[in-house]
């Protein structure tokens, strides 16, 4: 039985196409084996396995945030904060020396995590090697970011075929450091190739689950317990939840509540503020699904006429495929600030709204979903541009890839027999 390794990171955005793709796969050939390598929440694992996959928890080794040669360069330019700064308890001296002595202790943190870092790399590295030893794959697909890192190198080295799939406009450093040993590229979007320059890339589009390109609205709204002719929000904060996004929603609530009769809300909340704003919703007379978390995540999307979210790629991807109009704020802490990127990007195709995190509040919401509400012309024209930015063939052409991949594969044994004895 030939058998396909997907590395896979921790969050929505590369668990759910990592299982899209697994699906597809079993589907296309019933006597794969699949397994899923990375680190995930017990209910993600749970449903890995219920739908019949293996998953095997590993841990991902990170880089360090700062580069070495800065790190090195901060710790021999170190000095102590001068004695004119002491001043009376509560001066601004104070928050001098405050300031002075976080940034020296953050500079020591980014020294020693490099120091650690190859004792940290060994282990894990070697790790990898006996999982792909013992799994024996004709190819390691890479779902992004630095779960996929070890397992694709480890893979080059053994010379498994190898995928790797970056899922933003802007491609990460994992990506950057595996496009020199990766087989493929796979890519969801057409911009990537101005940061990959040189690179041979297969523009797939970003996996999503078949279900949510074939759900109806209808039936998504009666498994939800809403009621069909009503204008639909969904607030949807990813597989996490976002704080920010969260208590900005339910600030707005008010403000829908006395412009709005015809209207309802679903809200993915994530688990940390479900409590909290379940409450909130309980004391509106809007009707609406509060929910932490769901597996039908293809419900929440054919039930919602605009979605409010976070700017993650999986998101906008599954957003343009069922062609919604949506109000989009950027994650501000994210690395890059690529999902500000990818905010723009559906901006500039006029599919999108974009509001930073630091100018949201609830009355700025309230009024944007009023205007669109009232301008059915702008919303549906909007419908129309997120819809052509659909790849609905995302997940068929990736899988494509990994299967042409695994038919060049001669001997998925890849002459290492003699170390298989270490996983025996």
């Amino acid at each position: 039985m030939k058998c396909i390794v997907i590395a896979t990171g921790g969050t929505g955005g590369h668990l759910f196409p990592a299982l899209a793709i697994a699906e597809e796969l079993k589907e296309k050939n019933k006597g794969l084996k699949i397994v899923l390598v990375g680190r995930a929440k017990k209910k993600y694992q749970h449903l890995f396995r219920k739908k019949g996959f293996v998953f095997w928890e590993m841990r991902a080794i990170r880089l360090p945030e700062m580069s070495l040669w800065k790190a090195i360069a901060n710790m021999l330019s170190l000095r102590a904060p001068h004695p004119c700064f002491r001043k009376k308890a509560g001066g601004r001296g104070n928050l001098e020396i405050a300031s002075s002595a976080k940034e020296r202790w953050r500079t020591r943190n980014d020294f020693v995590d490099w120091l650690k870092f190859p004792f940290l790399l060994f282990p894990a590295f070697m790790q990898t090697i006996f999982m792909l030893l013992r799994f024996k794959p004709a190819v390691v697909v890479g779902m992004g970011g630095a779960a996929s890192g070890l397992p694709v190198l480890a893979a080059s080295f053994l010379r498994i075929r190898t995928l790797i799939q970056e899922h933003d406009i802007l491609p990460g450093v994992t990506t950057k450091i595996l496009s020199h040993f990766a087989g493929e590229i796979a890519v969801g979007f057409e911009e990537t190739k101005k940061y990959l320059p040189g690179k041979n890339l297969l523009v797939t589009g970003n996996p999503v689950k078949k279900q949510i390109l074939e759900r109806n609205r209808e039936d998504a709204l009666k498994e939800l317990g809403l009621p069909p002719g009503y204008f639909t929000i969904l607030f949807l904060g990813g597989s996490s939840g976002a704080h920010s996004l969260n208590l900005t929603a339910a600030a707005a609530i008010d403000d829908l509540e006395n412009e709005e009769e015809n209207l309802q809300i679903i809200h993915l909340t994530g688990e940390t503020d479900y409590p909290r704003i379940k409450r909130i919703y309980q004391k509106s007379s809007i009707k609406s699904v509060v929910l932490p978390f769901t597996e039908k995540v293809e419900n929440v999307y054919a039930a919602a006429d605009l979605v409010i979210a976070r700017a993650g790629a999986m998101t906008i991807s599954e957003i343009s495929a069922r062609g919604l109009p949506a109000i989009l704020i950027p994650y501000p802490y994210a690395k890059r600030n690529h999902q500000e990127i990818n905010a723009k990007y559906l901006v500039e195709k006029e599919a999108a709204i974009l509001i930073k995190d630091q100018e949201l509040s609830g009355p700025r919401l309230a009024r944007e979903i009023l205007s669109l509400r009232k301008d059915r012309k702008r919303l549906s024209e909007m419908s129309k541009n997120s819809q052509v930015l659909a790849r609905p063939k995302a997940t068929e052409k990736t899988v494509e890839g990994i299967l042409k991949l695994m038919k060049t594969t001669k001997d998925t044994s890849y002459k290492t027999t003699n170390l298989s004895n270490f996983t025996n």
